[in-house]
């Protein structure tokens, strides 16, 4: 139809638009993905951090257990 009944050039005018917009989708599921990876990253950073804090806390439980100072 728009061959026939559309401006001459529409058709491929559309699907340049159609191509570019296949492009960017593309893009987008790409950025959201790294972003995704990068959020997961920070998560077992932080999860990592907690439990190192946490042993060290119960290291310090204990040596003060053993001096006798609790």
């Amino acid at each position: 139809m728009m061959i026939y009944l559309g401006r001459p050039g529409l058709w491929q005018d559309w699907q340049a638009f159609q191509a570019e917009a296949r492009k960017s989708r593309r893009y987008q599921e790409k950025m959201e993905e790294k972003r995704r990876e990068e959020l997961m990253e920070y998560v077992g950073y932080g999860i990592a951090f907690i439990v190192v804090l946490f042993f060290a806390g119960l290291m310090a439980w204990f040596a003060g257990k053993w001096m006798g100072r609790f």
